[in-house]
């Protein structure tokens, strides 16, 4: 007579998500991108009635590294610097050096002199200064992250709504695929009179800042503490967007449609083993005692090991505009994220039903949770970004490991953001 199979069990109750809220391991989404690009080529600045004898013949300028340098003959070369100047003020500024001398006609006063064609090779003082061809941005964007308190929190920073929670810290890529824009143009187009792409490799962290240390630069303090955030970000993301806008005639609104991809390696909670019931009844016991170091070690790794996961969504988002500046905007739409959900398989021998502890092997799966997600972003001051981000539950059917497989709350978080241009 044969020996009875030995019994193998999958313990359902050894799952676990992310974190205790889906929601939030799911990363702030991205603005939307606005720009209003000079056709290439468009003159910028035109110099006339030169004074020869303030200008004499062989008068050239240069355009390369961010400055503009006016090279005169016998007086030596004058630079101007074009970061953080429009054309309005590098204007005045060689006005400013040369009185009743010269005639400078702009045609984008308000425009960033950077706009101008880079030209390294030194062109005559007559020739119009034209626009460039309008190219992909890139730039870094950090921030600091809030989110609501959670009321189970035992921290002791729960006596305010939101609370700090980490940071963010975006490497943005982004490109106008069709446009330059009329903006008086009618909704027209299958695919909108605009479309942008974005792409961002993103750091995100979900804890609470902790970069004082005793060890920290006296020197340059700032930049131990950029470091040590750094060192605590607990999610990488890359994600990709296309935007297809169609403005509204006569209206500073646009309507934009928004879908969305992305992949996010995310560090797991360290792996708690659950406890075992008895055989004969009675209050289940700690697991970590039946098994042999040796066989629960190489699972325990492969529990915690970061697992790419991912996500995608589509927003419809209402952009409204402010002299010719994207002001704020309101959108939202569902979203789908890859969740993880963890356990152990082991195995009980008869006739005692006791359990082997050299057989033990690891239960990984990702499951996909639906969301909806509601966005909201303002630009203050011209250079910080206010973005809030709102999470909720599409299912009830999305929070594993729990007897009534109940949902979770919707989540808000908000994020304060610097950006810091890298090229446009």
């Amino acid at each position: 007579m044969s020996k009875p199979l030995p019994r193998t069990i999958l313990l359902g109750a050894a799952l676990a998500t992310l974190a205790p809220n889906p929601g939030s391991a799911q990363a702030i989404h991205l603005p939307p991108m606005y720009t209003n690009p000079i056709p290439g080529g468009t003159p910028l600045l035109t110099f006339r009635n030169i004074d020869p004898s303030e200008f004499p013949a062989g008068t050239q300028i240069v355009i390369d590294d961010d400055r503009l340098v006016l090279m005169i003959p016998s007086k030596g070369d004058e630079v101007y610097p074009l970061s953080n100047t429009t054309l309005n003020q590098l204007a005045d500024a060689i006005r400013a050096r040369h009185p009743n001398k010269i005639e400078i006609i702009v045609a984008y006063p308000f425009r960033p002199a950077t706009n101008l064609t880079p030209n390294p090779k030194p062109t005559a003082i007559t020739v119009p200064l034209s626009a460039a061809t309008p190219g992909p941005y890139v730039g870094l964007g950090f921030g600091v992250v809030f989110a609501m308190t959670d009321a189970d929190d035992d921290s002791e920073d729960d006596d305010g709504l939101l609370g700090q929670t980490g940071f963010q810290l975006d490497l943005i890529g982004s490109h106008q695929l069709l446009g330059p824009r009329n903006n008086n143009k009618p909704l027209s187009g299958f695919f909108g009179n605009d479309i942008y792409a974005q792409v961002r490799l993103g750091l995100n962290s979900d804890q609470r800042l902790n970069v004082v240390t005793s060890q920290t630069n006296v020197e340059n303090p700032a930049s131990d503490q950029f470091e040590t955030a750094i060192g605590q970000a607990d999610q990488v993301a890359l994600t990709g967007q296309l935007e297809f806008v169609w403005p509204l005639k006569g209206q500073p609104v646009e309507v934009s449609i928004v879908p969305e991809y992305g992949v996010a390696w995310t560090q797991l909670e360290p792996f708690a083993f659950p406890a075992l019931p008895r055989v004969l009844g009675g209050d289940p016991e700690p697991s970590e005692g039946f098994f042999d170091e040796d066989i629960r070690r190489p699972v325990v790794r492969a529990l915690n090991q970061t697992l790419p996961l991912g996500a995608g969504g589509v927003s419809a988002v209402f952009r409204f505009r402010r002299s010719d500046r994207l002001s704020f905007y309101v959108g939202g739409g569902p979203l789908w994220k890859e969740t993880v959900e963890r356990g152990i398989r082991y195995q009980r021998r008869p006739p005692n039903q006791e359990i082997a502890r050299t057989i033990l092997s690891p239960v990984i799966s990702t499951p996909v949770s639906k969301f909806w997600r509601a966005q909201f972003g303002a630009r203050m001051a011209g250079t910080v970004d206010l973005r809030v981000d709102a999470v909720g539950p599409l299912s009830r059917d999305i929070v594993p490991g729990e007897s009534n497989r109940k949902s979770f709350p919707p989540i808000l978080r908000l994020v304060l953001v610097r950006n810091f241009p890298i090229t446009r």
